[in-house]
């Protein structure tokens, strides 16, 4: 079948270019005239589409113009509104102020206040909707030039339309003897039951402990401010060739270029211009702007034209905003440039045929040698690719790493002969009839298949794990294994997994741990022995003070109480060193809580006895830090760095400190720090300290795993980092240098 397709493809290469030239230059001519027609047509289209941007670039950029203004006015009439009603309250304040302090050693403060009330009282501005009032402390109104009968009652339990107590704030703000805006929303006269929003300012007047405000309804207020907009850009109409059109959405025609049509509804019946036309106005405005021809007839003197407009809005004030222009004179600029073409393309028609036809047998000329050259490279091609597809499949399936591939729902589609063997399934087809769930360790399903799902969906490229696999026996393989995307056309087509056995090196990592605790236990041994001087020689003292006692007959029950509490109390002692000891040894494969000042005190009973007895000095500074981890692993860690300083005091003169600082940084992170004063270590080594055997001990005196250990225990199992550097510092006014570990434990679990 291949070969069949292989001889098509290889007649296609030789007769297809020749065969295809010899077609085109039969139909030439026809094409070329085409060509030509379409041409034409395409750069009439061009140049109608340029005029046409052109043109409605300049709508666009008038509306926005428009659009800025408007926005620039209405967002300042807020702050100018607010400036204002404040300048009047100033006003007031200012009047009452002086009344007051004119008259304060002549009249009683009664008559006083009737004299401020008299003058901010007959004080009404904008048109008579604009009053002072004043309330006091208790909510009661003093003053309503408009309304009398609210003057000298209890308002403080006033709602607004919206429940919004707005006379409590009055009296906050004189309790607070400060000043303040306030919004709120009432109706404009007792017969309207609709609520305005109404914008007040008061000001607290310290002599009567009452306030002095007034307010003014937004609507009004944007009222006037509407005309005043409107009434510009009917100004800039007049001084310019371009006009500006305004409608609102209830249809009301507020701005046109015919005054005539000012004023009526341009949705209603009695409209005398086009009603469409205003409706598609107001709904293009609904939706943000944008263009719409249409034909116009609202100008008098003038017939129907067809003509294009940008519609822009402005939503806060419901205004539909447009422009436009006449496509008439678009139209003969059009027709001109069409003209002009046309003659061009004539005179170069006659050229181009020519052209084409010397082009045809050059290309013929050229597709000979093409198809010779093209099937050359095929045949190349075909068998390279051979020879790699060979290369591929035998390093697939013959590679000493474990190689599977997989479908996005996990699913085995190839697998490799290393890891077929690994899981030791004696036929393949049964593997690939599972999925990688199918045979991994349940303990590791969860963490993985987040990782799979992360890789699937393309938010990761990669992914590493340790894993262990459940092999067709039933027993488990532990495995080192990356995945990768195999991708098609882009997507996520398949996945390939690698799988390296680490079994042997993992139990090659518990024998270094257990090596580790081992170089350990000679050195635990010494310190009990150390710790069991003190209570073994208060044993003794005590039994024989009680033998010698008796044998005198001068043993009273007080002196034998007390021996023997003694004895109990170093027994008790003893048994527990004993029981440290014994917990230290004894392998825990499960996390549990513990606080980091437990974890000292229990690395200090196993190692404070040689520590003491060679005058070395513990300096801890430890937070009160709880975790979750593996609290007899943190205990080797500590004993293996206390032991490396504890080394290098040996035969140093002088103080001996060990310090040991624990802290949380604000990303949750455990930092332990132990540095001593024992002159550090040489440059040259310090960087193979953490190499397995590696030793400065003399001779047979040091494995060289403690190290080892404590950075695989941190890195492997904490997921966590250590370093060491060279430190220089200062303690109790003497300077120091020493060897400083840092272990940085990312996360509290």
């Amino acid at each position: 079948m291949f070969y069949k397709i292989e001889k098509k493809l290889l007649f296609i290469i030789k007769f297809a270019p020749s065969l295809l030239i010899i077609l085109l230059s039969i139909f030439t001519t026809y094409f070329i005239e085409q060509s030509y027609n379409q041409q034409l047509k395409d750069e009439i289209n061009f140049t109608t589409n340029f005029y046409i941007k052109l043109n409605n670039e300049q709508l666009e950029e008038d509306i926005i113009k428009v659009q800025k203004y408007i926005e620039n006015e209405d967002k300042n009439s807020q702050k100018k509104l607010k400036l204002y009603i404040k300048e009047r309250v100033y006003e007031a304040h200012s009047i009452a102020t002086k009344i007051y302090e004119d008259n304060k050693n002549t009249k009683s403060k009664e008559e006083i206040f009737q004299l401020i009330k008299t003058a901010l009282g007959s004080i009404i501005y904008n048109e008579g909707r604009g009053y002072f009032f004043i309330d006091d402390i208790n909510g009661f109104n003093l003053l309503q030039p408009l309304n009398k009968s609210l003057e000298n009652t209890d308002l403080s339990e006033t709602k607004d339309l919206k429940g919004y107590q707005f006379k409590k704030t009055i009296m906050q703000t004189i309790k607070e003897k400060s000043e303040r805006f306030d919004t709120y929303y009432w109706p404009k006269n007792s017969n309207d039951k609709k609520a305005y929003e109404k914008i007040s300012f008061y000001k607290y007047f310290a002599p009567y402990d009452i306030a002095i405000g007034t307010g003014e309804y937004i609507i009004d207020f944007e009222k006037r401010l509407k005309n005043e907009v409107l009434e510009y850009i009917h100004n800039l109409n007049k001084s310019s060739k371009s006009y500006i059109f305004i409608l609102h959405s209830t249809g009301e025609m507020l701005l046109h270029q015919n005054e005539l049509l000012i004023g009526q509804n341009a949705l209603s019946k009695s409209y005398i211009g086009n009603i469409e036309n205003s409706k598609k106005f107001i709904q293009i405005s609904q939706k943000g702007g944008g263009f719409v021809s249409y034909t116009n007839s609202t100008l008098k003197g003038i017939d129907s034209y067809k003509k294009t407009s940008y519609i822009g809005t402005y939503q806060p004030w419901k205004w539909t905003i447009g422009t436009g222009y006449s496509n008439e004179a678009l139209e003969k600029i059009i027709a001109k440039v069409k003209l002009s073409l046309e003659k061009k393309h004539d005179e170069s028609f006659k050229e181009i045929l020519i052209a084409s036809s010397i082009i045809t047998v050059l290309l013929l000329i050229a597709s000979l040698v093409l198809s010779k050259y093209l099937e050359t490279i095929f045949t190349n091609y075909k068998e390279r690719i051979k020879e790699e597809e060979k290369e591929f499949r035998n390093l697939f399936e013959y590679i000493t790493i474990g190689l599977s591939i997989c479908d996005v729902k996990g699913n085995f589609i190839n697998v490799n002969s290393a890891f077929h063997d690994m899981l030791g399934y004696k036929n393949k087809e049964e593997l690939l009839k599972k999925s990688w769930y199918d045979i991994s360790n349940d303990e590791f399903i969860k963490t993985e298949d987040k990782s799979f799902q992360e890789l699937i969906s393309k938010k990761i490229s990669t992914y590493t794990i340790e894993k262990s696999y459940i092999k067709e026996d039933g027993t488990h393989l532990d495995a080192l294994i990356t995945a990768n995307l195999l991708r098609y056309k882009g997507e996520v087509h398949n996945i390939l997994f690698s799988i390296i056995d680490i079994t042997d090196i993992k139990a090659k990592d518990k024998l270094f741990f257990q090596q580790s605790k081992m170089a350990s236990m000679g050195e635990m041994i010494a310190n009990i022995a150390h710790q069991w001087r003190q209570p073994l020689s208060l044993i003794s003292t005590a039994s024989s003070g009680l033998k010698i006692q008796k044998e005198y007959d001068n043993l009273d029950d007080e002196s034998f109480e007390k021996s023997l509490s003694a004895i109990v109390n170093a027994t008790e002692y003893l048994s527990q060193t004993i029981e440290d000891f014994k917990n230290f040894f004894t392998p825990k494969e499960e996390k549990e809580f513990f606080s980091l000042n437990t974890l000292y005190e229990k690395t200090m009973m196993l190692v404070s006895g040689e520590l003491i007895d060679k005058k070395i000095k513990i300096v801890p500074n430890i937070e009160d830090i709880e975790l979750h981890s593996y609290q007899n692993d943190f205990i080797q860690i500590l004993i293996n760095i206390i032991n490396n300083s504890k080394d290098a005091f040996k035969d140093k003169e002088g103080d001996k400190v060990i310090f040991i600082d624990a802290s949380v940084t604000s990303e949750k992170n455990v930092i332990l720090c132990i540095r001593d004063n024992a002159g550090g270590i040489a440059e040259d080594i310090l960087p193979k300290i953490f190499e397995p055997y590696f030793t400065t001990k003399y001779k047979s005196n040091g494995t060289g795993i403690g190290l080892y250990m404590v950075m695989e225990i941190i890195q492997k199992h904490m997921n966590g980092t250590i370093k060491v550097e060279n430190k220089s510092f200062e303690y109790q006014g003497k300077y120091y240098k020493g060897t400083e570990f840092v272990i940085n434990i990312p996360s509290l679990d």
